[in-house]
Parts: structure tokens; C-alpha cells; sequence
């Protein structure tokens, strides 16, 4: 369509394929506005939402390593959506006629494959207490279907009601039979690649060269945005960095039948390894995670990937996974900011509003994410002062707490994430190593003599741009590529 006419053609252009897309522009159609979305067809291949396990969780996902304060924050929204979602899936399978399998209640167990998992594990129980939640004491052994291999039987497990997690294929598909629907969805398969300013509209070209023109704008590709977010830097966009978690997911076949998802805490810098049944009788297997500043988009997974969420899952979960079915392998990029907080609202940009950041909880919070944009958009400033909104000094601060405890919790990650999977170090030398890595990061970061081969500074200049704990395995990139291109001059 031309972008010359009077007024714009739809009310909301949605940018993204994923959930979370998906769910805002299906509350704005449902709310009366004219909808198009704009599709990444190779980008919603890769996309979070198609590799996730999808557990929905609102305690299981804490951390130690979270301050009291992030904590009570994260677990409040993600209840509040909790208690959003059942209603919104039954509206979802009666509007698009698709059942959308789920499963109540989730088992965590603790283990010795997991450095801090009692730890964790406690801190899972005093988040639950804090909202007045139940988390019933089990024994590793009454869980139908754990059976680990010797050494890494639980020492302790939990089991957490309210939890749960959702079947991603069928919400995938249900969400997309609902907008097709929709009498005021218009859905495009084509990416996004350039969105113009013409008075109060916007006009979003994509790369099959058609253009619309609309009132409003939401950013929800997820971390496939990039190259769209780069060209509207040069229009005066100004966001925080937003980073892409790369995550690693297999569907296997066995013969043990499952009916509850079985998961350890988070470690390192991932979230633990988790077993998810699916609607088809077959079992998702994930998940990795490693911070990236770029997107492969052929998305092929890694084989020590796959190793490690095989051992893993073979070690820790059941030790017959030896001889189940490997039926797929599926990789995805996790959008993440800086304090691991989403980004949702409006941006500098009148009328561009963005959806983005969510990490690990895409999924969990995608109802309560659309609902937060519907209501911005009907009342612009409703949600200025959100903990999600991009509000001023939101990212101004360096590494949360002080420099020794960020070390000290990077140190530990790198351990965990070395000794994968499953793995351990002999005598003292899980001390040694750690210690290490405390005096080498603390040299990087506050020594400079080695200004001269620009390494300190490239280092520094990466942990200002993401100063938070999954970037560490970044720094050990960015040393071996100086390395190399110090060798070669």
C-alpha cells in the first residue's frame, strides 16, 4: 500500500512471530484495533519462543545470586501472569479451536552436579513463603520417572503446585489459527527492515518491499531485531543494549511416560537442565544458555550442546535416556537487557512502543506483557512509571553491587560451567581455579598495564555496555580474538 494517503491504514503494526508478539497483537485485535503483524520467516525459526521449554515458572526460576529486592519484583510479575494465563489459554483454544496441552505442578530436585543447588533450592522456598505459596517437601525417590545415574541421586527435591508448563508447539499454532481468524489481524511473512516517521504515523517497509502505514508501532521481534533496531538508531531511537541468550533444546523419545516437568535450579549461567513432557508423548530436553552479541540465523545447534543437555539429562533425570529416540534438536535466541528486566512500553520515538528483554520468562509473562501494551496504547503514560518501562536512570548504573561480589559470582558460574556436564574437579582444584578467575577478572577489569594492547579497554568497554554476571564467558572470547589479532601484527 502507498504511505501517501490520508491517515494511517491499521491502528497497530506489530514487529515479531514469537508468543509474545503474537499475544499483543491478539489483545489489541480483540480490543478493537486494526492489526498487522509483520512475520520474520527465518527469524521465527530461531526464535525463543519455538526452542523454549516453556515452563512457567514463578519461583523454580530465582537466584541466590538475585538481590531481595530483584527477587520480590520478578516473582510478582511473573504470579501476576501466572494467574492470568489459564483463563487466557481457554480463550485461546476456544477462538482457534487448537488444544493447547499444559501440565500442573513442577518437581525441582538438588543434586551434587549442581555447585549452589541447596542453596538455590532454599531460596525457592523463602520466595514461596514471602507470596504464601506451598512448596511440598518430596523425596527424590516417590517422583515418577527419576532415575538417575549413581552420585547423582537428589540429596533433597520440592515439588511447587502452582507451577506448570505449556506444550510451545500447540500455543504456537493456536495463537496463529486465532489471529488468522481475527477479523483485524493482517499477518505478513516478510521482515521487517526499516520504519519511517511521517507526522504522527509510521511507516514500516519489509523486505518483500510492501509498506504500511500505522498509527502506532510495537517492537516485539525479539533479539531478530537487530538490524531493524540499528536503523532506527539513525531516525533517534535510544535503547539500552539488548543481548541475545542462545539456547539449545532436544525433543527425545523415551520409553518412561512423564506427566509432571522434573528440573533442577538455575546454575551457572544457565537455568539448569529441566524435562518437560509434550502433548505428543514425546519429552523436551533443555536447556542451554550462553550470551551472544550476534545472531547466527541458519541456527543450527552445536554438538557439545547436545552433549550437555544428553549427559545432563541422562545423569540427572533418567539414566535409560541412554537408549530413547533423539528426534529433534531446535536452537533460540533468548532477547535479554542488562538488569534482565523486559522492555515494555513506549520508546523516545512517538508512537514506537517496544515488548522485548523478557530472557527466560517470554512465555510466562506474554499475557501480562500484551496487556501492559494495550493499555499504554489506549492511555498513553499508564504505564510510564512501570519497573518494565524504559524510564530514566533505569540502566544507569554500573554492575549491581559492588565489583568483589560480581567476581565472586562470576567465578563461581565459570566453574559450574566448565565442569559441564555434570562433571567435577579432583582434590582442591575447584578452589584453586576459582580463585583464579577471581585475581585474573579483577586484573582485567582494574589493572591497566595492558592498555597498550588495548585489551583492558576492549574489556571494560564490554562490561559498561553489559554489566551483568552471563556476559563472563564473553570476556574469554574477546581475550582469545586480541590475542590472535596481536599475533598476527
Amino acid at each position: 500500500m502507498s504511505h501517501n494517503g490520508e491517515g494511517a491504514a491499521y491502528d497497530v503494526g506489530v514487529i515479531g512471530g514469537g508468543v509474545v508478539a503474537c499475544a499483543v497483537g491478539k489483545t489489541l485485535a480483540t480490543n478493537g484495533k486494526k492489526v498487522i503483524i509483520f512475520r520474520d520467516p527465518i527469524g521465527n525459526q530461531i526464535m525463543a519462543s519455538r526452542a523454549a521449554g516453556a515452563l512457567l515458572g514463578i519461583f523454580s526460576e530465582c537466584s541466590s545470586k538475585d538481590s531481595e529486592q530483584k527477587r520480590h519484583l520478578d516473582v510478582s510479575h511473573r504470579l501476576a501472569a501466572r494467574k492470568m494465563y489459564d483463563s487466557w489459554i481457554s480463550t485461546l483454544v476456544e477462538e482457534s479451536g487448537v488444544n493447547i496441552s499444559t501440565t500442573k505442578g513442577l518437581f525441582i530436585v538438588a543434586n551434587s552436579a549442581g555447585a549452589n543447588d541447596i542453596k538455590e533450592l532454599e531460596v525457592i522456598r523463602l520466595a514461596a513463603n514471602e507470596f504464601r505459596e506451598k512448596v511440598e517437601e518430596v523425596s527424590p525417590r516417590d517422583i515418577p520417572g527419576l532415575l538417575p545415574k549413581r552420585g547423582f541421586w537428589p540429596h533433597s527435591a520440592v515439588f511447587i503446585k502452582s507451577e506448570g508448563t505449556v506444550d510451545t508447539g500447540n500455543l504456537l499454532i493456536a495463537l496463529e489459527q486465532a489471529l488468522i481468524k481475527h477479523k483485524n489481524v493482517t499477518i505478513i511473512d516478510s521482515v521487517a527492515i526499516d520504519i519511517k516517521k511521517y507526522g504522527l504515523d509510521s511507516v514500516i517497509t519489509c523486505q518483500n518491499k510492501q509498506l504500511a502505514r500505522c498509527r502506532e508501532v510495537v517492537l516485539a521481534g525479539g533479539a531478530m531485531m537487530t538490524n531493524l533496531l540499528a536503523n532506527l538508531e539513525t531516525i533517534g531511537l535510544n535503547l539500552p543494549p539488548i543481548f541475545a541468550g542462545r539456547g539449545v533444546g532436544i525433543i527425545i523419545r523415551s520409553n518412561t511416560n512423564y506427566t509432571h516437568c522434573i528440573r533442577t535450579p538455575n546454575r551457572g549461567f544457565a537455568c539448569g537442565i529441566h524435562l518437560v513432557p509434550r502433548s505428543d508423548a514425546n519429552l523436551y530436553l533443555g536447556s542451554t544458555n550462553r550470551l551472544t552479541t550476534s545472531v547466527d540465523r541458519v541456527g543450527y545447534p552445536i554438538l557439545s550442546e547436545i552433549n550437555n543437555l544428553l549427559a545432563g539429562g541422562i545423569d540427572e533425570i533418567n539414566s535409560t535416556f541412554g537408549r530413547a529416540e533423539l528426534v529433534s534438536a531446535s536452537v533460540g535466541y533468548r532477547p535479554v537487557t542488562i538488569d534482565s528486566y523486559p522492555l515494555v512500553g513506549r520508546t523516545n520515538l512517538p508512537g514506537v512502543l517496544i515488548a522485548t528483554g523478557t530472557y527466560r520468562n517470554g512465555i510466562l509473562l506474554a499475557p501480562l506483557i500484551a496487556k501492559l501494551i494495550a493499555e499504554e496504547i489506549n492511555h498513553p503514560g499508564t504505564h510510564a512509571n512501570h519497573p518494565f518501562a524504559i524510564n530514566k536512570g533505569r540502566f544507569s548504573h554500573q554492575i549491581k553491587g559492588n565489583i568483589g561480589n560480581w567476581i565472586d559470582d562470576v567465578s563461581t558460574s565459570l566453574i559450574e560451567t566448565i565442569t559441564e556436564p555434570g562433571g567435577s574437579l579432583p582434590y582442591n582444584r575447584e578452589v584453586e581455579l576459582r580463585n583464579f578467575f577471581k585475581v585474573a577478572l579483577g586484573t582485567f577489569i582494574s589493572d591497566d598495564k595492558l592498555g597498550q594492547y588495548q585489551l583492558t579497554s576492549k574489556v571494560k568497554r564490554l562490561l559498561r555496555k553489559a554489566p551483568m554476571t552471563e556476559v563472563a564467558p564473553l570476556i574469554f572470547e574477546l581475550i582469545a580474538r586480541h590475542k590472535q589479532e596481536y599475533e598476527k601484527d
